[in-house]
């Protein structure tokens, strides 16, 4: 390979062997695809929406600490990152407390979808937290809580996070 110096061609020794007239990228481009999980099938799945009845009311520490069980310790979600998703729910917890109504707010709606948003986000960004949302149904549960919009499903919703968190705390005791 020559490149060219002050108008005279210089001979360079490329190190590495690579061959520059096929773009290989382009060769191997649908490589490995039949492989490759169908994205939108997998949030589908975890969007999938999970119905709150008054049977999750007896039952719904009991889906927690079963479902945490099952995954493993080293594919479980850090602390910091339950306790920043949980943040974002004492929020909308805290808007609701003064309401006395058997609807939550409009502005609550709004807030548990950005929050499930956020959730989904936060999946796309870390295999731990896509494995403990798809596992624990906490976005499929969100999504009743949003379309029913009653105060007794919201608050279902909020202490079976609850306990999600106390189980993750004593199961995973020094999980950072």
């Amino acid at each position: 390979m020559y490149i060219c110096i002050s108008g005279k061609e210089v001979p360079v020794k490329m190190n590495n062997n690579r061959d520059f007239s096929k773009n290989r990228s382009y060769d191997n481009k649908n490589k490995g695809e039949q492989n490759r999980p169908n994205l939108a099938e997998e949030l589908s799945a975890i969007q999938n929406k999970r119905i709150i009845d008054k049977s999750f009311e007896e039952t719904y520490a009991d889906k927690a600490l079963e479902v945490l069980k099952n995954i493993k310790p080293y594919e479980m979600i850090s602390k910091a990152k339950i306790r920043s998703i949980y943040s974002i729910l004492c929020d909308i917890i805290a808007d609701e407390a003064g309401n006395s109504d058997n609807r939550i707010l409009s502005k609550s709606v709004a807030a548990l979808k950005l929050f499930r948003i956020h959730m989904i986000y936060d999946a796309g960004r870390d295999k731990n937290v896509k494995r403990f949302i798809s596992e624990t149904g906490v976005v499929g549960y969100l999504r009743d809580v949003e379309e029913s919009a009653g105060k007794e499903k919201f608050n279902l919703y909020c202490k079976y996070f609850e306990a999600l968190i106390a189980y993750h705390r004593f199961l995973n005791p020094k999980n950072d």
